[in-house]
């Protein structure tokens, strides 16, 4: 689905880019959750990863509360005996798409009155983050997507080489 939005066409009507772009975000993030869960349970099952099993399958757990961020610090700490890489461009990217996400989920309110004859709405919603939606917006997810998919196989010990294939293997996405 962020694929096809990625590539629709461009110069579309504001309300079009603004949708797309919402749903590629909403997408994104849940891409990213269902990835991260995912391969935390198939790390898991890994017999050289035994060690970690306990505190992999508590993070994933129904009653955890673990966001996603804390479980791919995690993943990579206790299983992989590594990190992920916090300075690189692709983790601040991935942690952007979070802010944006939480951005729409917990709107602020502008606190602004609008008065017309018979009514008074009050504390209106703030939507100028609608404003940096594109259409690049699509794109820009999937990058994200990408890149935290490729920070995993780094902490896990591929090679840079070795991770377009990582990649296509975990989420079938290809490099662009």
């Amino acid at each position: 689905m962020i694929q096809r939005l990625a590539t629709a066409r461009r110069g579309r009507a504001r309300d079009l880019v603004e949708q797309d772009g919402l749903t590629a975000i909403f997408l994104g993030v849940t891409a990213i959750e269902a990835f991260t869960n995912i391969y935390i349970r198939t790390v898991a099952e890994e017999p050289q990863f035994a060690h970690a099993r306990p505190s992999l399958l508590d993070a994933v757990s129904d009653e955890s509360r673990m966001g996603v961020e804390r479980k791919l610090r995690l993943l990579a700490s206790n299983a992989f005996n590594s990190s992920i890489r916090e300075a690189d461009p692709r983790w601040t990217e991935f942690q952007r798409l979070l802010g944006t996400r939480n951005s729409f989920v917990h709107f602020r309110s502008s606190y602004q009155t609008v008065s017309l004859p018979g009514i008074t709405l009050a504390g209106l919603a703030d939507t100028s983050i609608y404003a940096n939606l594109s259409d690049e917006t699509p794109s820009w997810v999937l990058a994200c997507i990408r890149g935290i998919v490729e920070l995993v196989g780094l902490a896990r010990g591929a090679a840079p080489e070795q991770l377009r294939g990582f990649v296509h293997g975990q989420i079938g996405l290809l490099q662009p």
